[in-house]
Parts: C-alpha cells; structure tokens; sequence
C-alpha cells in the first residue's frame, strides 16, 4: 500500500508501509515514514501532493469570511504552492499554500510559523515595504497576504542594491525597538552563529547525495566529491587559523541581526521607483555575514557580483563589528560550497537524474561557482581570503 493511517502509534509501528499517518496526536514519532497530522486536510494534501485552485477557493470560503470568486494559480519555482486571489468586491490577495512534507523537518518552526512571525513583527518595527498578513490557518496551511502590485525585476542594477540595502538597514536600527525580546526570537533556519554551523550544514547536504549516490549522474556526482574535498581543506585551513590567532567565533546577541534571509531578485516586486519585498521562511537571528553571504552568493545575484562592491562596503559599514571581515573571510568560500549543494540539490530525485545532460543548467551553474572558488585573486574587495 502507499499509505496507511491510523491513530494508535503501537498500530503505525506494527505496520510496513513506505508512507505512514499517525493521525490526531500530539506525539512525534522517530520514523522518516511517518508523518503526524490532525486534520483530514493536511492528510489529503499530503497524499494528493498538490492542491488544486478549486479546492483552495473551496477551502478558504468554507472556513473563513472571505468571499473569493476568482482563484489564479501563479507559476513559479519555490516548493509552496501560489496563487493570486480576487473577492466580491474585485480586491486581490495573495496565497501561499506550504508543502506538508515540512511539518517534521524543522527543530523549532515551521515555514509558516516563520512567515506569519516575521510579517507580524516586521509591521511592529515599522518596515512598510512587506505585504500586510490578512488570514492564515495553520491546520490548512496557508497564509494570505495584501497583493502587491509591480514587476519583477529580471536584473541587478544599482537602484536594486540601493533599495536592498536601505531595507537591511531599517530592520537593523528598528530591531532595537524590540528591547529585551530581541532574545526570545528564533534563530534563523541555517543560522552560523558558530563556525561549526556551516560545517555541519555542509555535511548534512553532503550526506544526501552519499545516500543517493546510485541515482546521481557521474558528473554531478564528480562536482559533489570536489565539494567534499574542498569543504575538507578548507576546514583544515581555517581550523588552523582559527589555533594560531586563538580567535573565538562566535557571535554574541549584540552582534546578531533580524535576518530576512532568503533575499534577492527573486523576492521583491518593484513598482513606482519602490521595491517591495516578501518570502521570509527561513526568518530569525543570524549573524550579518550569514546573510551578506547568502545575498552575494544567490544564482540571481553571483552572475552579476562585479556591481556588489559598494554595496558590500556599505553593507559591512552598518554594523560596529571589528571581527565582521575575519568571520567574512573565514567562511564565504565555504558558503559558496553550500550554495553548489542548494543547486544541485535536485539530482538526489530519480526522476530529475534520469533526464540529466551536460547542459542542465542547475549542472552549469554549479561549475560556474566551483570555477569561482579559485577567483581569490580578483580585484573585488569581498574575495578577500584568510592569511
């Protein structure tokens, strides 16, 4: 069978099957097959994968206020399902349904859990440029927002940078608004506040492919084994750095930031002379060279890093840390390897490996930053390497 429910753990446990529910209970279950839920809804999505429009226009009328008459799925390339929502009086939201499969994954908060905090919290600072939150449900897993009207951007350019930066800097100098619950937040999904964090999260995707390595085209597989061997240089190289100037990485609360995360083109709409920006799964405290990293190292953004040096010494100059550089050059080569592993991350599917050719473009990509990792003899200020 493909799936089988039941409401007993001593029941789930007795039973093969590949997919198993344990359904209305509070209990989580140390099995990868397993998946504990308390609604029917989130069972139906979980076995039907992908909802569709009419059974969202369904869902939303049945169990709120809203009167939705038009429901537009968004095409779009983020693992959540989207869709552009018109009511009675012609007035549009935006929906974004979470994939169930995310329930377990996460130590702390879900997707959602971290979407709907960061759109509360970000209001209460006074950030503007976020869509508004007007509904969510967490047993259907959604979350609706105000749409926002505008384009997106198809490339980098000053005006962008500019914008990006200014939004950074606003949710730094207006976090101080938050006082002593600055420390009660979340610490941001993939957060480094150790240097051991990038390492481990390296291993953790490394150890995805080892454990998919028959279904892995023999190229990708190469490039993954270059990761490895490099991650493992890299680490002794630091290591030893970190030995001899007996520097202590890690960063305290002082130092640390609300982080959007997951930003870049991909994420903001642009209208009117204004930018407009959205998507915060992956919200909570981090420190800044995190997110420099992961903004400067982001597929939209790497392919354009010739126009980042003055946004990088501006960005650097925000923040009064002395030790920013040194944690900069210890670890953004390494993030560069993480950021191989993200875009290749679709080959640990079968389906994906199977129509696998030289000229994937997931496959180009990552030679392309591997190809970089050498680069450290550019003149560009931010690849600047540990001595």
């Amino acid at each position: 069978m493909d799936f089988f429910i039941d409401d007993l753990p001593k029941v789930i446990n007795s039973i093969y099957s590949k997919k198993k529910i344990l359904f209305n209970s509070n209990e989580n279950l140390n099995d990868k097959n397993v998946y504990c839920m308390s609604h029917w809804d989130q069972i139906t999505k979980t076995i039907f994968n992908k909802p569709s429009s009419s059974y969202i226009k369904k869902m939303i009328n049945t169990n709120t206020n809203f009167k939705i008459k038009q429901i537009n799925k968004i095409e779009s390339n983020r693992n959540s399902e989207v869709f552009k929502l018109h009511d009675l009086s012609k007035k549009e939201y935006f929906l974004k349904v979470y994939p169930i499969r995310d329930q377990n994954n996460y130590s702390y908060l879900n997707k959602i859990d971290r979407e709907i905090l960061a759109l509360n919290l970000l209001k209460k600072i006074r950030i503007n440029s976020i869509p508004s939150l007007i509904y969510f449900d967490k047993e259907f897993n959604f979350v609706m927002t105000s749409w926002i009207t505008g384009k997106a951007k198809k490339k980098i350019d000053d005006e962008f940078l500019f914008s990006l930066l200014n939004f950074i800097r606003k949710i730094h100098l207006n976090s101080k608004l938050l006082k002593n619950k600055f420390k009660l937040l979340p610490i941001a999904k993939d957060a480094v506040l150790n240097y051991d964090d990038i390492i481990l999260d390296i291993k953790k995707r490394l150890s995805l492919f080892k454990n998919n390595k028959n279904i892995i085209p023999k190229d990708v597989l190469n490039i993954i084994l270059e990761v490895e061997r490099l991650t493992n240089s890299q680490n002794y190289k630091n290591k030893n750095f970190l030995k001899k100037t007996n520097f202590k990485y890690h960063i305290n609360l002082s130092k640390q930031i609300l982080s959007p995360s997951d930003m870049g083109l991909h994420n903001c709409i642009y209208s009117n002379k204004v930018f407009n920006f959205y998507d915060f799964e992956y919200f909570g405290r981090d420190d800044p060279v995190k997110l420099l990293c992961d903004i400067i190292l982001n597929p939209n953004t790497f392919i354009y890093f010739n126009l980042m040096n003055n946004f990088f010494k501006n960005y650097v100059a925000l923040f009064n840390d002395k030790n920013f550089l040194i944690r900069y050059r210890l670890t953004f080569r390494l993030h560069l390897l993480k950021w191989i592993l993200i875009i290749l991350k679709r080959f640990n599917e079968k389906d994906y490996s199977r129509s696998f050719t030289k000229n994937n473009s997931q496959f180009k990509k990552s030679k392309f930053y591997l190809a970089n990792f050498k680069n450290f003899d550019s003149s560009l200020y931010f690849f600047s390497d540990i001595n």
